[in-house]
């Protein structure tokens, strides 16, 4: 299992969701880049695909590809879907994970492209909020932006039951 994303996917953080899958003892391989884009993680996607070809690769970007004012944000559309071919063409199964709004940053856009694409998701903006950029109750940190330590443990919750499969993998997927 492959996963990439932003500083929401970290393994060392208690306030990212990973720390509290990886601590349960589930193993993936991880690349949450604090600040990080599409277009970052995409380059390490191409290096990682060119040592092992994973059975699941989870896509959680979009946080910092910028705000859907007009529709979905085009820079981070063009990677989901280069993405989304690379998968294809490798017969590696793509999970898209939503990107919950916040305050200062309207994800609606991409949310709406990942659940219509159909693909496979982990609605994490459905697990912490209603969708409109308010979250639940203690689950936001102050900082508006990223999720509280609650709030990690939500979206943990969310990825583990809607990706069951990642209880049958082990170290070599």
């Amino acid at each position: 299992v492959y996963l990439f994303g932003d500083s929401y996917v970290s393994c060392h953080s208690t306030s990212s969701w990973p720390y509290y899958v990886y601590t349960q003892g589930y193993r993936f391989l991880c690349d949450g880049l604090p600040g990080g884009y599409s277009f970052h993680s995409w380059e390490y996607m191409k290096s990682a695909l060119s040592v092992h070809k994973p059975k699941y690769m989870i896509w959680c970007l979009g946080m910092n590809d910028g705000s859907d004012k007009l529709g979905v944000n085009l820079d981070w559309k063009f990677y989901a879907e280069k993405v989304m071919d690379v998968c294809e063409k490798n017969n590696i199964n793509l999970i898209f994970a939503t990107i919950p709004s916040v305050p200062t940053r309207d994800n609606s856009g991409k949310n709406k492209f990942i659940r219509s694409s159909g693909y496979r998701y982990v609605d994490f903006d459905k697990a912490v909020s209603d969708g409109k950029g308010n979250w639940k109750m203690g689950l936001l940190a102050q900082d508006g932006v990223h999720p509280t330590e609650a709030g990690a443990k939500v979206m943990a919750d969310a990825f583990i039951n809607e990706f069951a499969e990642i209880k049958e993998q082990n170290e070599q997927d």
